[in-house]
């Protein structure tokens, strides 16, 4: 395209979308899919300290979604807050809960489901510390190895300890879908029928 050899293409790579779009002699359209990829960060509701809604929430409430889009997509997003895509203007609906980033709420969330900061560790009613939390996702997503450690520091600020796993694919599917052997997962989802 810079070359003027080729007059179009559908697709400009996220690392070259910002020299594309200052581009004069390019003309880009862009355009959001009313079903597009999503990533989450997914719970083991199962594991007693995470089976706690306030500790959910806390959680949530210390990741900051533009960060997030900034550190992992280079700022091509936009912050969602359920599996429906805000482009998605038949069944998308603007007024559902949403956690945005607020530190003092989830540490105050922490304390109201009997949880103390004491000396940068999170200890749990029993006056015992919480156990570090696993954080699996797939090797292959360099986007998602960012969001993991980025999550690292986030929940230290919160005394959450979290040892970050990337696997390949095939142990990430295992380890996650058929084990359900994980405290946190870093998944991607998208497509499908947008009714």
């Amino acid at each position: 395209l810079k070359s003027g050899q080729a007059q179009w293409a559908p697709n400009i790579p996220p690392a070259q979308y910002t020299e594309a779009k200052s581009n004069p002699d390019l003309t880009m359209l862009e355009w959001t899919p009313a079903n597009g990829t999503y990533r989450v960060l997914e719970f083991n509701t199962t594991r007693p300290f995470l089976a706690d809604k306030k500790v959910r929430e806390a959680i949530a409430r210390s990741i900051s979604r533009p960060d997030l889009i900034q550190l992992a997509e280079t700022g091509l997003g936009a912050p969602q807050y359920s599996f429906i895509n805000p482009a998605n203007t038949t069944w998308y609906h603007q007024n559902v809960e949403k956690y945005d980033f607020d530190l003092t709420k989830a540490k105050a969330l922490l304390q109201e489901a009997g949880y103390k900061l004491d000396g940068g560790k999170l200890l749990a009613p029993n006056g015992q510390a919480v156990a570090p939390l696993t954080c699996y996702w797939p090797s292959t997503s360099a986007p998602r190895g960012k969001i993991a450690t980025y999550l690292q520091q986030q929940l230290k600020q919160l005394g959450v300890e979290i040892d970050v796993r990337g696997m390949d694919i095939n142990a990430y599917t295992d380890q996650v879908g058929k084990k359900k052997d994980f405290d946190l997962s870093l998944g991607t989802y998208g497509g499908g029928s947008i009714d």
